[in-house]
C-alpha cells in the first residue's frame, strides 16, 4: 500500500483487490493468502474467544491483521505454522 499526499491529507492506494469488502475467507490483499476470521480460528483451535485473544495479547499465538476498523483476520498460513509448533 502507497501513501500520497493529495491537498494536505494523506491518501492510501492498494492493488485493486485490497479495495474489496473484507470477508472470512477473503485472500489477503495482494498476496492470495487465504484469511481467517476469529470465528473461522475458534473452530479450528477449539478454544473460547476470552482464551484465544489472552494468547495472542501475550505472544502465545500468532497476531492478527486489521482490515477494517473494526475487523481483524489472520493469516491461514500463520496460523498452521502456529499448530504445527504445538506439543501434540
Amino acid at each position: 500500500m502507497n501513501v500520497r499526499r493529495h491537498g494536505g491529507e494523506p491518501r492510501f492506494e492498494a492493488c485493486a483487490a485490497a479495495q474489496v469488502h473484507p470477508v472470512a475467507h477473503a485472500a489477503a490483499p495482494c498476496s492470495g493468502e487465504r484469511l481467517l476470521s476469529v470465528r473461522d480460528v475458534l473452530a479450528l483451535v477449539r478454544l473460547s474467544r476470552s482464551t484465544w485473544y489472552e494468547l495472542v495479547r501475550t505472544g502465545q499465538a500468532p497476531r492478527p491483521l486489521r482490515v477494517g476498523a473494526r475487523a481483524v483476520r489472520w493469516r491461514a498460513s500463520d496460523l498452521q505454522a502456529w499448530l504445527d509448533r504445538l506439543p501434540r
